[in-house]
């Protein structure tokens, strides 16, 4: 069987990272494509495939020639050039990111996915609230990283930050993490906000932080993950709902202000045993639900 990844989103790695996983722990063949925008040459967010004029006629072939397809958004079909008749041959399957928080957007998405006979699937588990569909685990290669990158702990601790490159979500996590570390000041650490750099130096710099701070609000993301696998105790919102659904195994610190992470950093910087104990506590986590083997056992029930 063969699967195709086809994407749209250039500052994406949720696609990426499954279609490794079918790579590593199946004998399924993948294949993976996005747009190379202006995100992916700044940055330089991994893929196997960039599409281009030159290259069309051949990313068409590799996509008409799987058995499986997997789109985050149906703009592909046009942006691909793709005959939408050929493709109902096809097994497609939707996965549904943080667009599902927009109702009308959620909606309109639904509704051109069930056109293509589409199997639809959540990525993040907060978002089953909203829907009832399968969820479908963001993956990262825990141990692709931890071979790749020096993940050695600073004395003092380093508090890192890295929401994404969205100018409003970085400033919104930036002013609640200086409001908090800006009243501790009985404890000595360090702080790195990480911010417009490649994808590679920011796993470089993230790799080093004892303490994590992700976004708050909409559950966790591959950040969360990817420092996870970096023995970083992890702070974030995460919804009751996606605390229930993994039976309250997320190790994931949740805070809602800038008053709640204070007290949730006075309490890692104060105790060492319990920092330590966290950072156990979220390597274990992303190993069990998000080092692509669940992702993958999910995904090939949906075929």
């Amino acid at each position: 069987m063969k699967f195709a990844f086809v994407c749209w989103a250039d500052c994406s790695n949720s696609a990426y990272n499954i279609h490794k996983a079918i790579q590593r722990f199946t004998k399924h063949e993948s294949f993976h494509v996005k747009i190379k925008g202006k995100i992916a040459r700044r940055y330089g967010f991994p893929a196997d495939n960039y599409l281009t004029n030159r290259n069309l006629k051949r990313i068409q072939d590799e996509i008409y020639d799987s058995d499986v397809i997997v789109f985050k958004n149906l703009a592909c079909i046009q942006k691909y050039r793709l005959d939408a008749e050929k493709l109902k041959s096809k097994t497609i399957i939707g996965l549904l990111g943080g667009i599902v928080l927009d109702e009308k957007k959620r909606n309109k998405a639904i509704r051109r996915f069930e056109k293509l006979n589409a199997k639809l699937a959540v990525l993040c588990l907060g978002y089953r609230k909203f829907l009832d569909f399968p969820w479908i685990p963001r993956c990262v290669d825990v141990d692709g990283l931890r071979r790749s990158y020096d993940f050695g702990k600073l004395n003092p601790p380093l508090i890192c930050a890295s929401p994404s490159n969205d100018t409003d979500r970085f400033r919104r996590v930036s002013e609640m993490l200086h409001n908090a570390i800006g009243r501790l000041k009985e404890f000595r650490f360090q702080t790195d906000f990480i911010r417009n750099v490649s994808y590679d130096e920011c796993l470089k710099r993230k790799a080093h932080a004892s303490i994590f701070f992700d976004r708050v609000g909409s559950g966790y993301g591959t950040c969360s993950l990817e420092a996870s696998a970096f023995e970083s105790a992890v702070i974030c919102g995460i919804p009751k709902f996606t605390r229930e659904a993994l039976n309250g195994e997320c190790p994931f610190i949740q805070v809602d202000n800038a008053e709640d992470l204070k007290r949730v950093l006075t309490d890692l910087l104060s105790d060492e045993s319990y920092l330590n104990k966290k950072r156990e506590e979220c390597l274990r986590f992303v190993y069990k639900w998000h080092d692509g083997r669940e992702t993958v056992k999910r995904l090939l029930k949906l075929v």
